[in-house]
């Protein structure tokens, strides 16, 4: 059957018809994935956006309110609870009757010890808990109501009750307020066990409270974000804390307490996405999951079934949150730690497939993430049915097509068939064929008067053909002699053939042996020519940020220690590649024979030698070196406490204890054509002496004539404020955040010039 068919010509149409309509579902469908893809993921990353923006207003609110709130207590208002407090520190106080306030305040300490507990159970109790027992007399002198005339007494209660009403505008859990001066806690919206407890001990388990606490009450920061943490005296519940300055005086920080488990921002955008949460840069969550919210039990059967510690799924069961415990999927983990905004197929906390988007959300105080999770059934769901009907629809044509081709293809099958017998006669003997013959045989006319044309054509073919036979006998002829004339020629040929390929043989292997050559001093002019000591200079840490125009940087680093002295040098050659890289040679020599060689220390010194070198060089007509270099040398010397710095067209920025200082060397460069033989330079000293924290930031041009897609320059002024901003930070997370500011400034711009940034610390 199938033979048959193929020897129809509509069985070929027929073929083709086919094979058009599967490559049009192939494309059609190739089509509607590329859209949809880009589709779900732009509606997704707008929904992330949407409620980032939404969050971050949520955030900046509290942020507005809190410091307002915290302006309508004064100084005046909180010293009598002082001063009574530091009357009582340390007093004695009676066992039973702090055991009837803990029953009547903190209904735990009475239930974990049946009512009853003696002078060493007692101590016991406090110890767990991490209560400081200087701290317990302040807090029974505020409930015992014989003390109700006293001035600090009235205080105490009239203040909690705007603390309450500060708790409901801010939505928080409670309010309290902080004596800096042990870190204290002095009065309480909610909780009376905490008045006269430690919040850097007690209440907050965050590493470096203290000095975040400091920052407020000094006017650093307007208000800081705590992360959240434990609190022994809440029973381990997990709080994120807001703090604001109180009073003028930086003696007072008030603290807002907010339970981010009621946190929620589902609502709006239910009917999209699968879940919206917060999470911390390790990935730990911050806010409940949706589901855990509605089922627990479901989410922590599936996180012991993962390999969670049951201690701790049980806490969190008490606690009816897995806040600072459940962890997100690790591939959005690492979309987290790459600071990369886009959309990714991962694991959700509630174990499904989800596409999840991850959005910054950068508070003083916190580096959190939004982390949108959408059911990836149901943001293709609607693109599925789209492509389930147009599907349907091509198979349908396609159908009714081919039917078409069937029915018309049958009523001219029978000419065709008779036209193409009477094309096999033509082509068996034309000089014999008549055309009538095939009259009545279902050929039409028009057929017909083809055929008589066609077996003219043929006829004359073959007289052509019988011609071209004499021809090709008489060549055959001319071919014979030729060939004798040709072997005589063949023994010189193939010597010259010999020669030719020994030639080529030679210069092949000359060409790759060139090759070799060019290759090895391309990789010499490449190698990373600066001494790799500076990750090895005894000092507090410090990062290199580099970026290369080309493959050979033209900026140069030089670091060398000797005795009690370091030498970090930075220099800007100006020059690119191997022009750039044989500078470099040319510094690096110079740089060890003044300083390793001749010991000079004296920066100034330094730069008068390396530009009098150059300038010789430039005298004996060597024009690599026509540009001026910008150079800047800097002497760390540990045994003088001292900083001493001279400039090439180049600055130092210097923080000392979070002041910030510019230095700028000179306004000229070393080297170059059209300076002067001799040129002089000045050395800045810097004292270190009583200095408990120095930062040292050396850069070239690059960093600051880096454009933006506007093309906008970032400018010295940029840098110096990138700077000031990151001091807070320690050295690691300087060299990230820097790092990160100035990719995003450059975003898809290429570098206009060699860049380079050295920042380590020296105190």
């Amino acid at each position: 059957m199938f033979k048959r068919v193929q020897s129809n010509i509509f069985s070929y149409f027929f073929s083709v018809v086919i094979i058009t309509f599967l490559v049009l579902v192939v494309i059609i469908n190739t089509i509607i994935t590329k859209t949809e893809n880009k589709a779900v993921e732009e509606r997704l990353h707008d929904v992330g956006l949407a409620l980032k923006d939404f969050i971050q207003r949520e955030f900046e609110d509290k942020e507005k309110a809190a410091l307002t709130l915290s302006k309508t207590i004064t100084d005046k208002d909180l010293q009598p609870l002082y001063t009574t407090m530091r009357k009582l520190e340390g007093k004695e106080f009676d066992p039973k009757e702090l055991q009837k306030n803990f029953d009547r305040i903190y209904s735990e300490y009475g239930k974990k010890n049946k009512g009853k507990f003696n002078g060493k159970q007692l101590g016991q109790l406090l110890v767990q808990n991490n209560f400081d027992k200087n701290g317990l007399p302040f807090m029974l002198w505020l409930n015992n109501k014989k003390n109700s005339n006293e001035i600090a007494y009235r205080t105490f209660y009239s203040l909690q009750k705007q603390l309450k009403q500060f708790s409901e505008i801010m939505l928080s859990e409670e309010v309290m307020i902080v004596n800096m001066e042990k870190g204290r806690i002095i009065a309480s919206s909610v909780n009376q066990a905490e008045i006269g407890q430690s919040a850097f001990d007690s209440l907050l388990s965050e590493r470096d409270i203290r000095e975040k606490l400091l920052m407020v009450n000094e006017g650093k920061r307007k208000y800081y974000w705590i992360d959240v943490s434990k609190s022994k005296i809440n029973n381990d519940h997990t709080r994120c804390y807001l703090a604001t300055k109180v009073g003028d005086q930086k003696k007072y920080v008030m603290l807002y307490a907010f339970n981010t488990n009621h946190w929620t921002f589902n609502n709006s955008v239910e009917e999209h996405s699968t879940d919206i949460f917060l999470t911390g840069k390790d990935g730990l969550m911050r806010t409940n999951s949706s589901l855990f919210r509605k089922n627990s039990s479901a989410v922590l059967l599936r996180m012991s079934q993962e390999g969670y510690n049951l201690d701790d799924l049980e806490e969190a069961k008490k606690r009816n949150s897995v806040i600072g415990f459940q962890k997100v999927d690790d591939v959005i983990l690492k979309n987290i730690q790459k600071f990369e905004d886009k959309i990714v197929e991962a694991k959700s906390v509630n174990g499904i497939h989800v596409l999840a988007h991850t959005t910054q959300l950068k508070r003083a105080g916190l580096d959190w993430y939004m982390v949108v999770e959408w059911s990836r059934d149901v943001a293709f769901a609607e693109w599925e049915t789209l492509r389930v009907f147009i599907n349907s629809a091509i198979a349908i044509i396609a159908i009714f097509f081919l039917l078409g081709i069937l029915y018309g293809g049958k009523k001219l099958t029978k000419p065709v068939l008779a036209f193409k017998e009477a094309l096999k006669d033509v082509i068996d003997n034309p000089k014999l064929f008549l055309s009538n013959s095939h009259k009545y045989r279902n050929v039409t006319s028009d057929m017909l008067q083809q055929l008589e044309i066609i077996c003219s054509e043929v006829s004359k073919l073959y007289e052509h053909n019988d011609q071209l036979k004499n021809q090709l006998k008489m060549a055959n002829i001319h071919s014979e002699k030729m060939n004798a004339t040709i072997e005589n020629q063949t023994v010189d040929s193939k010597k010259l053939h010999i020669e030719k390929e020994q030639f080529s043989k030679g210069y092949l292997e000359y060409k790759n042996l060139y090759s070799q050559y060019i290759t090895s001093i391309n990789n010499v002019l490449k190698t990373t020519i600066f001494d790799d000591n500076f990750y090895q200079l005894n000092s507090y840490g410090g990062f290199i940020i580099q970026e290369n125009k080309s493959e050979i940087s033209g900026d140069f680093i030089w670091v060398h220690e000797r005795e009690s002295r370091a030498f970090v040098i930075l220099a800007d050659t100006g020059k690119y590649d191997h022009q750039a890289a044989l500078i470099r040679v040319v510094l690096s020599d110079l740089l060890t024979e003044v300083i390793k060689v001749k010991k000079v220390s004296s920066p100034e010194r330094i730069l008068e030698f390396v530009h009098k070198s150059l300038y010789d060089l430039i005298i004996k007509g060597e024009e690599i070196f026509d540009k001026e270099l910008c150079l800047s040398v800097c002497v760390w010397d540990r045994q003088k406490q001292m900083i001493e710095y001279a400039g090439a067209n180049q600055s130092l920025f210097i923080t000392r204890d979070e002041k910030y200082d510019e230095f700028e060397g000179e306004n000229y460069g070393v080297g170059g054509i059209g300076n002067e033989a001799q040129l002089k330079f000045i050395t800045h000293y810097i004292p270190l002496n009583r200095v408990k924290s120095c930062y040292l930031y050396l850069f070239t041009d690059g960093i600051i004539q880096q454009v933006n897609p506007s093309d906008q320059e970032f400018t010295k002024n940029r840098l110096k404020e990138l700077i000031i901003d990151v001091q807070i930070e320690n050295i690691e997370a300087q060299h990230e955040y820097i790092n990160k500011t100035l990719i995003e400034w450059r975003e898809n711009k290429p570098v206009n010039d060699d860049q380079t940034l050295i920042g380590f610390k020296v105190v």
